[in-house]
């Protein structure tokens, strides 16, 4: 998470503010302790003006246990700037884009692209 924030900062100062699309779509959820400190840290940090959105793309136990990472941060760190969790891409874009002035259709092609990629 630590390359996050420095490439969110360094393209922020490139381009403005910016918009941040977490999106969790394979993997086994696994929280240790530096895991949870940058969550909470991220979580607070002005970076990511624009909005916040968390989709979550995992199904069953393993999905649950990911929102449920994502929500505690959110509910307890407060973020200074719009967040929210999803369980569909479609609704977190149109809702991003709402906050941040983009096209819903060039984030959802952009993130399928690399979802593709990285599934093996």
């Amino acid at each position: 998470m630590t390359a996050l924030e420095s490439e969110g900062r360094r393209a922020e100062a490139e381009a403005g503010p910016m918009a941040f699309l977490n999106v969790v779509f394979a993997g086994v959820p696994n929280f240790p302790e530096p895991v949870r400190e940058a969550g909470a840290r991220l979580t607070k940090d002005p970076l990511f003006s624009l909005g916040r959105a968390h989709v979550v793309l995992m199904p069953g136990f393993l999905g649950v246990a990911v929102t449920s990472f994502i929500n505690t941060f959110v509910l307890l760190g407060r973020p200074p700037f719009p967040t929210k969790i999803f369980h569909a891409l479609p609704q977190a874009t149109v809702w991003l884009c709402e906050k941040a002035g983009l096209q819903a259709e060039e984030i959802a092609a952009g993130v399928e692209t690399v979802r593709k990629q990285l599934q093996p």
